[in-house]
């Protein structure tokens, strides 16, 4: 939770801060859940991490092709995107029947259109070629996918591979996972592709026409069925293995609140694919039960401080620069929303519009949510 620093312009002194939504402290949400089929899921807040419901949220699982969440993730970070990649005999060497984008050795294509391949049409094939591309074999790229998740604080998750073909050894956990699309989603590139509906794979020197690729989220598109289709969607990865079943992280936003869940080995029941309905449901419970509040005020004034060697001057107002909004319970009690200004040291005159002067405390009875 970053916010930024204080700054001073000219005329009207600034306190920075960032866009940023944090959610009540832990254990406010104050209602129960939705009902819901899963036995492993989780709602979070998409910019805080906050999690607002859970259940077996630690508990092992085979996380199948939401794995593809962080090759994307890495490969945005290591790859030039306008460059291509070239497809080796060895990443195209995977089951026969696993959901491909049918690439073939020799290829070249450019890594984004990879990327997009990757997690629109979850071409496993595309996945192994963009890990080559990242660390140069796929035994140190899936070393490089370990130490970033644990980076990023997950302690339930181990990978074997780049694209969650079944391994008894590769596994994750709904709480992981909501950790990983929490940290790819803050990739603007990453959300462009996530939401997007289809793709279209430019022909090559080896196949002579364009291939058409759509969105395996049915939250997304009606291509395939409109029964899941879902408008406050905005992404994310969907995966299927007998051993995995039906696996979907995904993300909506509504009137200002972001939120991402994860459910990990639902099952069809009556023709009915329980994972966008269980989805559907915990999305719309929090959109029902938390709000977005602007609690800080563009240009209002937070704090009057002393400055020295200022002629004519002993005090100087400080205002926001930015709307702060932070997503609350719909119960609760917005007078408990404080914010305390504490500043670097002495304000010294001559100030700058760049200065560095400190920064703002949110709090949420007694409790801080940012800084």
């Amino acid at each position: 939770m970053k916010l930024k620093k204080i700054t001073a312009l000219i005329v009207c002194f600034i306190i920075a801060l960032s866009a940023n939504v944090f959610a009540l402290p832990e254990g406010s949400a104050g209602a129960e859940g939705p009902e819901v089929s899963a036995s492993n899921y989780i709602l979070i807040n998409m910019d805080t991490g906050e999690v607002l419901l859970e259940h077996n949220s630690k508990e092992r699982k085979y996380p199948a092709s939401t794995t593809k969440i962080v090759t994307a993730m890495l490969a945005l970070e290591h790859l030039d995107l306008e460059g291509t990649s070239t497809v080796s005999k060895e990443a195209v060497d995977i089951e026969w029947d696993s959901s491909k984008l049918d690439l073939v050795e020799g290829e070249s294509f450019n890594n984004y259109e990879l990327i997009k391949g990757m997690m629109i049409a979850s071409g496993n094939d595309a996945a192994n070629v963009l890990g080559e591309a990242v660390s140069g074999n796929m035994t140190d790229f899936v070393a490089l996918m370990n130490e970033a998740v644990k980076e990023i604080g997950c302690t339930g998750t181990h990978f074997t591979n780049a694209h969650g073909l079944t391994d008894e050894n590769h596994y994750t956990t709904v709480e992981d996972m909501a950790k990983i699309a929490k940290r790819a989603m803050e990739n603007p590139k990453f959300r462009e592709i996530v939401k997007t509906t289809y793709f279209e794979l430019p022909k090559t020197d080896k196949q002579d026409k364009e291939r058409t690729f759509y969105n395996t989220n049915n939250l997304l598109t009606n291509r395939r069925t409109s029964d899941y289709l879902y408008s406050p969607a905005t992404g994310i990865k969907t995966g299927y293995t007998e051993a995995a079943k039906n696996c979907l992280v995904a993300s909506a936003e509504k009137d200002g609140v972001k939120l991402i869940t994860v459910i990990l080995g639902a099952s069809v029941v009556d023709g009915v694919n329980t994972m966008y309905v269980d989805t559907k449901a915990l999305m719309e419970w929090g959109f029902e039960n938390y709000k977005s509040k602007t609690v800080v005020v563009k240009g209002d004034y937070y704090a009057e401080k002393s400055i020295k060697y200022a002629k004519g001057a002993r005090t100087i107002k400080l205002a926001a620069k930015d709307d702060f909004s932070a997503v609350l319970h719909k119960d609760a009690n917005e007078e408990l929303i404080e914010t305390k200004v504490t500043l670097n040291g002495p304000i010294l005159a001559p100030v700058c519009p760049e200065d560095d002067l400190g920064k703002i405390e949110v709090f949420y009875d007694g409790e801080l949510l940012g800084e």
